[in-house]
């Protein structure tokens, strides 16, 4: 009897050893797996808690299979399956990092906040280095050995507000998985940043993790204030900034990095040497620097003069304030220079042009003017001796007669080598102008400007370049009631042409002009009798209707003259004279209508014109 109570008893105690580990195993896959974040001095990441609702979360029942003809009971609990080992947890898939920023002392609400800026970096280990650490220095790598081969790979921008309390809040921002985070903010009025490296371990995190930094206290700029002493004829300079390194310049280097994003013209300026600009008559701040042991400064002049160098101590965490006087770092002036005495005459004549305006352009937009006196002299002081200054002439002719010389010509003055305080010389032959004219025959000018429409006549010179006719720039025409004057400048073959419209041109007898003339005359034929009458027709393409108020613009060979612009009647018609064209151009719009183009040879004009306009819609 004994034996079977014990039998019993073995029994039950079995059967609630399952029942307890069955309630185990189904607990631990039921609850939130936590992983653990190493504490941070000042970072610490930690799982975000699961945030209670407001109002119970309503689920729907999970139907329980059960078997033919059995009911499942009310008060059914589904639980998850037993598992023969526990999965393995989540990697991680994002982070939200937040910092807090205390704010400069003596801050006044509402004021830290602004112009403040902030980034996050985002950085990473290449497996390699790690391996290659660990293998020089037979040892598993330290945080130091992390630190060193971190490298920030992108940086983020993110927000920055006031918070209250004295502090600013940085994010939160959502970030991809990384090996570190290196927080940087700064604010220039205030001359401080913030910087602080977050190192992570992504392999131990799950789900999103949530990093906070902080409180950072401000940090203040190293730098130096500029102030540059001394008289000059310019408001503004350059200067090439050297950097004087210590014995130990990698934590220097290593902030260069930094200010490559704080201030990333002045990082330009300390790795490639291009200058930077300072203001004469205000101090200039060059911040943020690295810390090391000094700056050089060069000033280099608008005219590429180079002074003395100025060598400065820097001090870690102040603006350090250094005097510059320009006569001291330039002891021979600040602009080295020459002066001019120029003269201008006429060609090869060696006539002075008196009277003649010659502008020059100095700094800051503003133009120097100096006027040749009868003998054609100008005097200028203070030339830049180390390049070209261009120089523009200006000159007025009698009115009622024409011009001799250009009214604008330009030439450049390069400076020989001489020394500073020279007073040089040099005269320039200024082109004069030489003159074709157009003498009329059987019409004057008066019958052209009866017999065309506004803007016609047009006057054009043509010269003979390389076998063909090409048009050239004119500055002056004389127009008398025989003949054209037009000024040329340079010798050659040249004819002019006379215009009435696109289509109506006569050209003169080609002539030769020489560098020894100053006019030469040539015959220009202009016969009206010539002209014959171009007649459009422009119809409907579909009823054969004549189309009225059509716009038809009509060009020729010559593509700087303008076309005509003209209406068809309320025949659908319209009559232009022509002579000597070789190639007619036609355009047709109407509203309601597509447009048209048409090209017209000399073959074509002998009978009427007709052009069809397609409707592109009816009315």
């Amino acid at each position: 009897m004994n034996r079977y109570i014990s039998a019993a008893f073995i029994g039950i105690a079995v059967c609630l050893v399952v029942l307890v580990l069955a309630w185990s195993v189904g607990h631990r896959r039921s609850r939130v797996v936590e992983s653990p974040v190493a504490e941070h001095p000042i970072a610490r990441a930690t799982v975000p808690p699961s945030t209670p609702s407001s109002s119970p979360i309503s689920r729907s029942p999970v139907p329980v299979r059960t078997r033919p003809g059995k009911t499942p009971p009310i008060d059914s609990k589904v639980r998850p399956p037993l598992a023969s080992s526990t999965p393995a947890p989540q990697r991680l898939s994002a982070v939200l990092l937040r910092a807090r920023l205390r704010c400069p002392s003596g801050t006044a609400p509402g004021v830290c906040g602004a112009d403040t800026q902030a980034r996050v970096g985002l950085g990473a280990i290449d497996s390699r280095d790690l391996a290659d650490r660990s293998r020089d220095t037979n040892r598993a790598p330290t945080a130091a050995d992390l630190q060193e081969l971190i490298n920030i790979r992108e940086w983020r921008f993110t927000n920055v507000f006031e918070s209250g309390g004295g502090e600013l809040t940085v994010g939160p921002t959502e970030l991809p998985p990384a090996d570190a985070y290196d927080v940087l903010a700064w604010n220039v009025n205030h001359g401080v940043y913030y910087y602080h490296r977050v190192l992570q371990n992504r392999d131990t995190l799950t789900s999103t993790a949530v990093v906070d930094v902080g409180p950072l206290d401000p940090q203040p700029y190293t730098g130096v204030r500029v102030h540059i002493k001394g008289e000059a004829d310019f408001s503004s300079c350059r200067a090439v900034l050297e950097r004087v390194v210590s014995a130990e310049p990698e934590r220097a280097s290593q902030f260069l990095n930094l200010v490559q994003v704080m201030a990333p013209e002045l990082a330009q300026s300390l790795l490639t040497g291009e200058p930077v600009n300072l203001v004469l008559d205000q101090p200039t701040v060059i911040a943020p620097l690295p810390p090391d042991e000094g700056m050089r400064i060069t000033l280099v002049t608008p005219t590429d003069v180079e002074g003395t160098p100025v060598e400065v101590a820097l001090v870690e965490g102040k603006i350090v304030d250094v005097d510059i006087d320009l006569n001291q770092v330039f002891p021979e002036g600040a602009t080295a220079s020459i002066d001019l005495d120029g003269g201008l005459e006429l060609g090869d004549t060696g006539r002075p042009i008196a009277g003649a305006r010659v502008l020059r352009e100095v700094a800051n937009g503003r133009v120097e003017e100096y006027v040749t006196d009868s003998d054609g002299l100008f005097h200028v002081s203070s030339l830049p001796i180390d390049r070209v200054t261009s120089f523009e002439v200006q000159t007025t002719s009698t009115p009622g007669s024409r011009p001799i010389v250009p009214t604008r010509w330009n030439f450049d003055f390069a400076p020989p080598l001489v020394t500073t305080g020279t007073t040089v010389q040099y005269t320039w032959k200024v082109p004069s102008y030489k003159y074709l004219i157009a003498e009329l025959t059987d019409s004057k000018v008066k019958d052209l400007i009866a017999s065309a429409q506004p803007p016609y006549p047009v006057y054009l010179v043509e010269k003979m370049e390389s076998g063909n006719w090409q048009s050239v720039a004119t500055d002056f025409f004389d127009i008398n009631e025989n003949s054209v004057a037009a000024s040329i400048e340079a010798p050659g073959q040249y004819r002019m042409v006379v215009a009435v419209s696109p289509i109506a041109t006569w050209f003169s007898q080609p002539a030769r002009i020489q560098e020894k003339d100053s006019e030469v005359k040539t015959r220009l034929d202009v016969t009206m009798q010539s002209m014959q009458e171009l007649k459009i027709l422009v119809r409907d393409a579909e009823t054969g209707e004549p189309v009225p108020k059509a716009v038809v613009m009509i060009g020729g060979p010559v593509g700087s003259f303008p076309p005509l612009r003209l209406l068809t009647n309320d025949a659908g018609e319209l009559k232009v004279p022509y002579a000597n064209t070789a190639q007619i151009m036609v355009w047709v719009t109407k509203a309601g209508y597509e447009a048209t183009q048409r090209t017209l040879s000399p073959g074509d004009l002998a009978s009427k014109i007709e052009i069809p306009l397609r409707r592109t819609s009816r009315k």
